[in-house]
C-alpha cells in the first residue's frame, strides 16, 4: 500500500506544530501516527473540507452546518488553547476531562492576552516559558501523576477560518491535478 508520493503531501496551512510527511516511511513506526492535539484537530478540518467537497457542497454550505448544527462544538473551540507544541493546554470540553489544566491554574499561569481589533483574545504570551504540571489521578485514571510541560504561547484556533484556508488550499490543488 506504500506510495512514495505520500512524503509529497503537504498541510493546508503551515505550523510547526505539524509534522511534515516528508519523515513517512514505507514501515509503519512509532512517530508516524499524529501525536498531538493539533495535528488531530487539523486533520479533522482537512477531512471536513474533503467530504464536503466530495459531496458537492459549497463552502458556505460546510460553514452553515458548523454554525447552525454544531453549537457545542464551537464553544469547546473558542476555549480551547494549544501550546507551541500541539498539546492542549486548557479546553472546557467536557469530552476531554484530564486533560490539560483546570480552570483556576489555567487563569493563573496563562499570561498577557494579545487581542485582535475586534477585541477578541487570540493568543497569551508572557507566561512562563515552560509551565509543568502533574495530571490530578481524579481527573485521569490513564494519566493521573504524570507531569506534562506546556510551553508557551498559547495559541486557539478559529475553525471557520481554518476551513476557509483548507478549502482554498484543496480547491487549488484538486483544480491543479485535474490539468495534469
Amino acid at each position: 500500500m506504500w506510495n512514495e508520493k505520500y512524503k509529497q503531501e503537504v498541510w493546508s496551512i503551515e505550523d510547526k506544530r505539524l509534522k511534515l510527511f516528508a519523515s513517512l516511511t514505507e514501515q509503519w513506526q512509532w512517530a508516524t501516527a499524529l501525536r498531538n492535539y493539533f495535528e488531530r484537530r487539523q486533520t479533522l478540518i482537512e477531512i471536513d473540507v474533503i467530504v464536503a467537497m466530495a459531496l458537492g457542497l459549497s463552502l458556505q454550505d460546510l460553514e452553515m452546518i458548523y454554525t447552525i448544527q454544531f453549537p457545542v462544538l464551537q464553544q469547546n473551540e473558542n476555549d480551547t488553547w494549544y501550546d507551541a507544541e500541539g498539546k492542549i493546554v486548557f479546553t472546557c470540553s467536557r469530552g476531554l476531562t484530564g486533560v490539560g489544566l483546570d480552570r483556576p491554574a489555567w487563569n493563573a499561569m496563562r499570561g498577557n492576552p494579545i487581542t485582535d481589533a475586534d477585541g477578541t483574545v487570540i493568543a497569551y504570551e508572557g507566561a512562563e516559558p515552560q509551565y509543568t504540571h502533574t495530571i490530578d489521578p481524579r481527573k485521569s485514571e490513564l494519566y493521573g501523576g504524570q507531569q506534562q510541560t506546556f510551553i508557551a504561547p498559547y495559541t486557539r484556533c478559529d475553525r471557520i477560518a481554518d476551513y476557509r484556508t483548507a478549502w482554498a488550499h484543496f480547491e487549488k490543488m484538486f483544480n491543479e491535478q485535474k490539468g495534469d
